[in-house]
């Protein structure tokens, strides 16, 4: 049931805030892509998406059902058991409490200084002890992420304010 409300929540979610994005307002600027171009086809890939989910969900049977819950439980069990592992809200929640500062933050520090520095943070708080790994992942993410949304795709990144906004106008 929990799994139709959401995938119902999604369809019903993608096809407003679809109609929302046809509304952007073409950018003062020539660009290759209109504004409204990316949100769209992220929108749209999620509705069909769900689309096919919500199908799938109804055509399954009660049985069926709960035999895949009894099944993905059985699995979870055998996973935690063989990496030592078990569920752990708190860094659940840390990870929450992270993404809200990290939010908060990057519109004012930019996405080049605070991304490296939250990345260190959660991977050293998740027990990720790794020294090279802990310098080369936030780096390798950043510039992927530039690659992605600055020279492919035209979407800037946050840059800061101050001194930070200098420091990523240096770098891209």
């Amino acid at each position: 049931m929990g799994e139709r409300l959401l995938t119902g929540f999604l369809i019903i979610f993608s096809a407003v805030f679809f109609g929302l994005t046809m509304q952007i307002t073409p950018p003062r600027v020539e660009t290759p892509l209109v504004g409204s171009f990316w949100p769209g086809m992220a929108l749209t890939v999620l509705f069909v998406c769900s689309m096919i989910e919500f199908i799938r969900q109804l055509r399954q049977t009660k049985e069926e059902r709960a035999a895949k819950g009894v099944e993905e439980d059985r699995k979870k069990r055998m996973l935690q058991e063989a990496m030592g592992e078990a569920d752990n809200r708190n860094l659940l929640i840390f990870g929450g409490f992270i993404t809200f500062f990290y939010i908060i933050v990057v519109d004012y520090v930019g996405f080049l200084i605070t991304t490296p520095v939250f990345m260190g943070i959660y991977l050293y708080v998740t027990g990720y002890r790794h020294k090279v790994m802990m310098i080369v992942a936030p780096i390798l993410t950043i510039a992927v992420f530039l690659l992605l949304f600055v020279v492919a795709t035209y979407i800037p990144l946050p840059r800061g304010i101050g001194i930070f906004k200098d420091i990523s106008v240096l770098i891209y």
